[in-house]
């Protein structure tokens, strides 16, 4: 089993790189992000797809820069995130039947205290970037 282990561990890195090459640049590439002024405002499906992009740009320059098969995974990785996002704008009205606005004034309520100590509520992820957007702001 080890001998498995280290030959592909071997062949990958030959392919690739090392892990701690990779590990360095996909590391310094989301600290890159994270100086966005947007940043706070990710989902953690966009904080994952450009992770998993970044990974992929990594082994490009840490190993086979010829590789196609890393190309591919990012426009496959670009590709989730764009399906996820046209998703999310298809969701006009919510499940419960309740409106983004109504659930964002839900949240709003909920962190006032409105609704005593044990509310919960279920919510969109838009409609938590919204009430954090609207907190950020000072609009709450």
């Amino acid at each position: 089993m080890t001998n498995k282990i280290d030959n592909t561990l071997q062949e990958r890195g030959s392919r690739y790189g090392t892990f701690g090459n990779n590990a360095q640049i996909t590391q310094d590439l989301c600290d890159v992000i994270k100086q966005g002024p947007s940043y706070d405002r990710l989902l953690p499906e966009h904080i994952e797809a450009f992770h998993m992009i970044f990974h992929k740009i990594a082994r490009c320059v840490c190993g086979d820069p010829m590789y196609i098969d890393n190309i591919h995974d990012i426009v496959g990785y670009a590709k989730l995130l764009e399906d996820f996002l046209k998703e999310q704008e298809e969701k006009p009205e919510l499940a419960n039947g309740q409106s983004f606005d109504d659930e964002v004034l839900m949240l709003i309520h909920g962190f006032q205290g409105k609704f005593g100590p044990n509310f919960t509520i279920e919510c969109s992820q838009t409609a938590m970037l919204k009430f954090r957007e609207k907190l950020r702001n000072g609009e709450i």
